[in-house]
């Protein structure tokens, strides 16, 4: 390991921060000081022990050294008996991507003439995986370490899972929005579609969903008040609604031709409904009581659907690493990684995934 030596160090080759009041430089971080960390690390990194030399280092991952460390101490602190006789490795040649609920081949696999079927026998695996979870209902994969006697039928000598929720709050889905193109009137005391409506189709039917609304609003009085109103509606059909909220714009006593100045109103509104195609619009009326005035939506006013699952939906990619002993007699075993979902989810196994057969004498 290089230390620091470019003159600028100071006793015991160690770094400092220097001192402007006295004229003291700090010390100088040149190349070969970062290229030494740099490479003392990557060789971890690279060890073969490590599990990762087949690979390429990632420079999107943060824990392949950990990785490594861990894997040369496990592979380093195995008690072998014997002498190591024969070697076979396969690698992940294209990344196996499934969304299958049931175990699937993930191409990775090792067909394996032992020299004795006596003879012990070690399989390693370095798997860089990931679950993911696309529609927030919580991803669960398993990752299946198979055997088979002729490569037809297999068992699984050991399952790996692993869960994308991370279980820490919630997060935004999906948000659909839509503004008002035109302005919109009416002059009737019933409620009357504005123009403003959305058909949004949830992710998850049972995620919580807030309906905003931005409502540029007009009240236009031709007797003594008005008193218009509009209305956040839902339908499960988009023919019949409901009433979720109203929002009234109150003129009060006024000339005949009087108006109220432009009020916008602003509102997020919990609503969760199972249903595969929910429609929300914005409905308005003049006064129902006395009539006589017109109600104006005008162009620009918006509905947003935010859906929010109550986990974090994420990838949850790093790799598994094991060293499982066993023994068979048969003349020529079939090894393989196959892995599953849970429904909705998504799971990938990487290139460069490694499936290792050793046999010990």
């Amino acid at each position: 390991m290089k230390r620091v030596d470019n003159g600028s160090q100071i006793a015991g080759n160690l770094y400092t921060d220097g001192n402007p009041s006295t004229g003291v430089l700090g010390t100088i971080v040149d190349a070969s000081c970062l290229n030494a960390i740099q490479e003392e690390i990557v060789n971890v990194v690279l060890d073969p022990a490590s599990g990762i030399g087949a690979l390429s280092q990632n420079n999107a991952s943060l824990n392949q050294l950990n990785t490594a460390i861990k894997n040369i101490i496990d592979n380093r602190v195995q008690n072998f008996d014997g002498i190591m006789v024969k070697n076979t490795e396969a690698s992940l040649g294209s990344d196996s991507t499934i969304t299958a609920t049931t175990a699937t081949a993930s191409g990775l696999a090792v067909s394996y003439t032992p020299i004795s079927g006596a003879n012990d026998r070690y399989l390693f695996g370095y798997i860089d995986w990931n679950v993911n979870d696309p529609d927030g209902s919580a991803a669960e994969g398993f990752l299946d370490l198979q055997y088979s006697t002729d490569n037809s039928n297999w068992t699984t000598i050991k399952t790996f899972t692993r869960k994308a929720d991370l279980g820490a709050g919630a997060k935004e889905v999906k948000v659909t929005e839509i503004e008002l193109a035109t302005d919109g009137s009416t002059t009737s005391t019933t409620y009357q579609p504005s123009g403003l409506s959305i058909s949004y189709s949830p992710i998850n039917g049972a995620n919580t969903r807030y309906i905003d609304i931005q409502i540029n609003h007009q009240a236009t009085d031709t007797d003594s008040g008005a008193s218009n109103q509009i209305q956040l509606q839902y339908s499960t059909d988009n023919s019949t609604w409901t009433a979720l909220s109203n929002y009234t714009m109150n003129q009060g006593v006024g000339g005949a031709t009087s108006s109220t100045q432009l009020l916008t109103h602003y509102d997020s509104h919990l609503h969760n409904a199972i249903t595969a195609t929910p429609y929300y619009r914005i409905a308005h009326r003049a006064n129902p009581g006395t009539g006589g005035g017109t109600s104006t939506i005008f162009g620009g006013s918006s509905i947003r659907v935010r859906e929010l699952a109550e986990q974090f939906v994420t990838d949850n990619r790093s790799p598994v690493s094991f060293l499982i002993k066993h023994n068979n007699n048969n003349a020529t075993p079939y090894y393989r990684i196959a892995h599953r979902v849970t429904s909705g989810d998504q799971s990938i196994i990487y290139t460069g995934s490694v499936l290792r057969v050793m046999e010990f004498s």
